[in-house]
């Protein structure tokens, strides 16, 4: 976990500052692992609305790599009320068609934000692909690089995409819990 803290402040940092940043693979790579981490110890800070699998939590910290089942987006935050913020949406999806889980949950979005960056993580035992308009998609990889440079996500837009989920699948409200920290 040093390691992965290591690795990515000084990427972070620059983007905390707001510093124009291109991102290569590698440091897409590296953002990508932290949110993964984070996502990680803030999903099972909570057990009651835990969504990620005993087993995805072994696999990450056996391999340090974000997971198959996993997407990350990153955006530039420009506003005030998301500043060091952490959001964990989780989510029940197709129970009867569930495959073996053990959490009650099986799908979560994360939004952290800190500083001007907003990170977003999503991941579900069911498989799924999209976009987020304004952000920039880190895992699975994309070609080339991503500049950061202009802010995309603000006040307004901010719970709309860590609430992603509903959108994409057509998930009811009541059907999730958000756990804020600040």
């Amino acid at each position: 976990m040093n390691r992965i803290e290591n690795e990515a402040q000084p990427v972070l940092t620059a983007l905390i500052a707001g510093k124009e940043l291109t991102l290569d693979a590698t440091k897409q790579l590296t953002i990508a692992k932290w949110v993964t981490l984070k996502t990680i110890i803030g999903d099972q800070d909570h057990l009651e609305t835990t969504a990620i699998s005993a087993s995805e939590c072994e696999q990450f910290f056996a391999t340090a790599m974000p997971l198959d089942n996993w997407q990350i987006f990153i955006g530039l935050y420009d506003g005030t009320e998301w500043n060091a913020r952490f959001d964990h949406f989780p989510y029940v999806l197709n129970a009867s068609q569930q495959p073996s889980h053990d959490r009650r949950y099986n799908t979560q979005s994360t939004a952290i934000c800190f500083g001007r960056v907003f990170v977003l993580s999503c991941s579900s035992i069911f498989p799924m692909l999209f976009e987020i308009e304004g952000m920039e998609r880190l895992w699975p990889p994309t070609a080339g690089t991503v500049t950061l440079s202009t802010p995309t996500i603000n006040d307004g837009n901010a719970l709309a995409a860590a609430k992603i989920i509903e959108e994409v699948v057509g998930v009811a409200a009541s059907r999730n819990t958000a756990v804020p920290k600040k």
